[in-house]
């Protein structure tokens, strides 16, 4: 069970024991008070005591403070001016108190002279000004929320987003980026929820149980005297019991059809939304409407969907570090499958010496790119063992592992930023000189240098700027920039001019010097001079050797590399054969001595010749 299914099981525990322990209150509560109820009844009725006959909340008997609190009359009742959930607690309270006090001053219920109460006024406009939203404590409050929104969301959506990224490449590969960044962007609705809940909800159920508990010890309160006169404390007591009673009884009721309310609401709710998915996914199906049309946005419940998904490759509770490399990997019968259906790896066994170069040729599919992904860790083998310098990368660390293998891609994607960023990503603490030096070794130093902005050039969306040839040069300086032990060539020269791969190859060599290399390769020409070579067909080794070896066993690799060479050898002559009839066409448009010995018939017959021979 992960982490978040015990919360959520936690938390729902927790709400039915809470539901459980409130109805059980409330029943007790109840038959408790009834009980009392009827015994001080049936004790009054004996007495000779009159009953009550006014409700609590129409004021005295009198009627004299009817208009705070409504009437008996219903002409003289009237709504409240200020409603509890407009403002904060205090305020709340504190403005119709401070009304009180005006209205007796200028009633002359005080008892002293007449006189016009200009500091309860200002008092008065001060409680206003500070009572509601857009009061003074209202906009402190917005303004005082706003570090605690920005910190809670940042937590949020920071921690959303170290947990993508701890997600296993199975994740990424299966998941729309679409939906991963709806679910990060729309998660800040969970931020509001806390602040709605904290400023609304909370406030407003508080000043209501204030306001009621105040009404009704007030109206005792007032007439302390008088409840003193006729030794009723106890009744008093029972009054305001009862008053509370009264009050649960109808909070109950209010609750109990709010929940119905709302569930009623859903059901209706869930069943528009039945129809409407049934209606649009036949309008889908029949044409009428684009997929496009038919999506919906669920915030906060992607953010937790999101949060749910968990790694697949995650450091065991006995890994350790790998502070140095040497370089040696070692495959035993390793095993490994996309889909159970179809192995893309079975069997597998090889070992590479430190500071070796080895290639990996084959059909697509023969598992090459499957080797680099299982040795970066973006997956474990369904069996067998992977070793770096005789241990098992099971038991050693993703991030440790990580740090000592680079790899260039073969479809190289930059940030769309400049080329010092791009190439100081592999180690930050690089000094410029090292990332000249390393611009050197890859060939693309002066092409750098011609750009307008030199090193500080943006490189695009993606790179998209630059050519392939020249983001690949770009990766692979930033593999020599990161120094590790362990590289990883994925046809880096794939996109690459002959010349400027005649320079690559050179800096490849030198950059290869005590460190192990496994180059993924499809032009066989580049990698004549690794020190083995590995065929693999359908997961497994078909051969190994170096390549005078594997020609000499007149398999496999002796067959692709034949065929590599005659299809180089075709290219080259029909290369030789266009030029010379470029040259023709050249040279009978601009009607040169050497071509007036020639009819135009005799040209275009050889031209037409050497057309045909280059496409044959």
């Amino acid at each position: 069970m992960t982490s978040w299914e015990t919360v959520e099981v936690i938390v729902a525990v927790v709400r039915l024991l809470t539901l459980l322990g409130i109805v059980i209150f409330y029943t007790l509560s109840s038959v408790g008070w009834r009980s009392y109820r009827h015994k001080d009844a049936t004790a009054r009725f004996a007495s000779g005591e009159a009953s009550e006959t006014t409700r609590l909340l129409n004021g005295h008997r009198s009627g004299i403070n009817g208009d705070n609190y409504g009437s008996s009359s219903p002409n003289r009742k009237r709504d409240s001016d200020f409603k509890p959930e407009d403002a904060w607690l205090v305020i709340n309270v504190m403005v119709p108190i401070q009304i009180g006090r005006i209205t007796n001053v200028l009633s002359g219920d005080t008892g002293e002279e007449f006189y016009i109460p200009w500091r309860g006024i200002c008092i008065y406009v001060l409680f206003r000004w500070l009572q509601g939203n857009q009061g003074l404590i209202g906009s402190l409050r917005s303004f005082l929320w706003i570090p605690v929104g920005q910190y809670s969301y940042m937590e949020l959506s920071t921690a959303a987003f170290e947990h993508v990224h701890s997600l296993s490449l199975d994740f990424h590969l299966g998941k729309k980026t679409g939906e991963v960044l709806s679910a990060l962007s729309k998660g800040n609705s969970i931020n509001t929820f806390l602040e709605q809940f904290t400023f609304q909800v909370v406030p407003m159920l508080i000043d209501l149980c204030v306001a009621i508990a105040i009404s009704c010890r007030n109206d005792s309160m007032v007439s302390y005297e008088t409840v003193k006169y006729f030794n009723a404390e106890q009744y008093e007591f029972g009054r305001y019991r009862g008053a509370v009673t009264d009050f649960q009884k109808a909070e109950y009721h209010v609750l109990f059809s709010l929940t119905l309310m709302n569930t009623c609401q859903n059901t209706v709710f869930m069943l528009g939304l039945l129809i409407t998915c049934f209606l649009a996914a036949y309008q889908v199906a029949t044409g009428e409407q684009k997929v496009g049309k038919f999506s919906a946005m669920i915030n906060s419940e992607r953010m937790l969907e999101l949060f749910r998904e968990q790694p697949t490759v995650i450091d065991g509770p006995n890994t350790r570090e790998l502070p140095r490399c040497d370089g040696e990997i070692t495959f035993e019968n390793v095993k490994f499958a996309y889909d159970t259906r179809k192995p893309a790896l079975n069997g597998l066994s090889f070992r590479c010496r430190p500071g070796t170069t080895t290639a990996l040729v084959g059909e697509s599919g023969g598992g090459k790119s499957t080797v680099f992904r299982l040795l970066f860790r973006f997956y474990n083998s369904s069996s067998g063992h992977i070793l770096i310098d005789g241990r098992k990368v099971e038991n050693l660390t993703i991030d440790s592992v990580r740090r000592h293998i680079g790899v260039v891609p073969q479809d190289t994607v930059l940030f769309n930023e400049t080329l010092m960023y791009n190439l100081k990503y592999a180690n930050p603490s690089a000094t410029d000189e090292e990332v000249y030096a390393a611009c050197r070794a890859a060939s693309i130093h002066d092409k750098i240098l011609a750009f307008p902005d030199g090193y500080q050039t943006k490189v695009g969306e993606r790179g998209l700027r630059l050519s392939g040839g020249e983001k690949q040069r770009v990766a692979i300086a930033r593999t020599i920039i990161k120094d590790p032990r362990i590289i990883l060539l994925d046809e880096a020269t794939a996109a690459l001019d002959t010349e400027t791969e005649e320079h690559i190859q050179g800096a490849l060599s030198t950059l290869s010097k005590g460190r192990t290399m496994l180059v993924i390769a499809h032009r066989l020409s580049t990698i004549t001079t690794a020190d083995q070579i590995l065929v693999l067909h359908n997961g497994q080794v078909a051969e190994h050797g170096t390549h005078e070896q594997l020609l000499s066993l007149k398999g496999r690799y002796a067959s692709m590399w034949r065929k590599q060479i005659r299809a180089q050898r075709a290219a080259a002559e029909a290369q030789v054969l266009q030029d010379r009839a470029q040259r023709l066409r050249s040279a009978s448009t601009a009607g040169g001595d050497d071509s007036s010995s020639q009819s135009d018939e005799e040209r275009n017959g050889m031209s037409s010749r050497l057309e045909r021979s280059s496409l044959g």
